[in-house]
């Protein structure tokens, strides 16, 4: 994971949220996405920008190409 670019993982049918294991985890340079509500229709995602322990949101177009598979989430 080291060499990895963006690290994505899913909350499964709960909102998409900042987790405190989350938040403990994500310690490295590189951009994360957070999906949730997986067992809907309308999928939704949070994404942000983490650089060594300090976390910035930014926008699912940062992330995603085209038409994206996600609703935007709020935080």
């Amino acid at each position: 994971t080291g060499d990895a670019v963006i690290d994505l993982h899913s909350h499964n049918s709960m909102n998409p949220f900042w987790s405190a294991t989350d938040n403990a985890d994500e310690q490295g340079l590189r951009v994360y996405v957070v999906v949730g509500n997986i067992d809907t229709n309308r999928p939704r995602a949070l994404a942000r920008v983490g650089v060594y322990g300090h976390h910035m949101p930014i926008p699912l177009s940062a992330v995603f190409e085209g038409q994206i598979p996600f609703t935007e989430a709020t935080s």
